[in-house]
């Protein structure tokens, strides 16, 4: 809260000081909510999960309060690409290991990711159109695949076939409660999914690289930085 809204704030007092109105935001879509099986609108009703959620909703909140802003609000899902950490870069490591996997039977969720690349191409569109000004857009790429599906995708770019052990979700869901990780097992196993079709209809946006295209790049650079070894 403290970075996400109090930093913002005090930039936006500065712009406001220097009489800068254009102000381009990108939330997230944990703004509106996480594990729904529908995707998610701009029209969607607000119910953030998390402490980061709330966070993005109540910094969205404040910008749209701004009168003085001409304020575009991006909602992306996970962003992939160059250098990026966390549970994406621990996956790719995992596989590129040959670790065992338990993910074998999560092949019905569907998760929503964006590759930088697209989520760049969006943002400069905002800047470019005028109409994008006091709207919210979520953007994301045009494949949903489910969690099996990622890891196959991201085993075959890496030239490797992962080793997915068939683990029911129920047993995943036990496990992760007994050893605290029960939330990190609901988003690895739930469905999270959005819309962009607001954007595409608006501005004409799409994303420009597919799934596999941009996890090539990425795990081209996941290479070169020495991850996989």
């Amino acid at each position: 809260m403290r970075v996400n809204l109090g930093v913002t704030k005090a930039l936006v007092e500065g712009m406001k000081n220097e009489k800068i109105k254009r102000f381009l935001y990108v939330s997230s879509i944990k703004a509106v909510g996480e594990g729904s099986s529908v995707p998610y609108t701009e029209e969607t009703p607000c119910a953030p999960q998390d402490f980061y959620g709330r966070s993005k909703r109540e910094t969205e909140v404040f910008l749209c309060g701004c009168d003085f802003l001409d304020v575009t609000i991006l909602r992306p899902p996970l962003v992939y690409g160059e250098g990026v950490k966390g549970n994406f870069c621990e996956l790719l490591r995992a596989i590129a290991r040959q670790r065992p996997l338990p993910l074998g039977c999560l092949s019905e969720n569907a998760r929503s990711v964006i590759y930088v690349k697209n989520l760049v191409d969006a943002l400069l569109l905002c800047l470019q159109r005028e109409e994008s000004k006091g709207q919210i857009f979520h953007v994301s790429d045009q494949e949903t695949p489910s969690t099996k599906d990622l890891v196959t995708v991201m085993g075959e770019v890496l030239g490797i076939s992962p080793r997915l052990v068939p683990v029911p979700k129920s047993v995943l869901l036990f496990v992760g409660a007994v050893f605290g990780k029960k939330d990190k097992i609901l988003k690895l196993t739930g469905s999270n999914t959005l819309s962009w079709e607001k954007i595409s209809h608006m501005l004409g946006w799409k994303p420009r690289f597919s799934l596999k295209q941009g996890l090539q790049e990425t795990v081209q650079k996941f290479k070169e930085r020495g991850l996989s070894s």
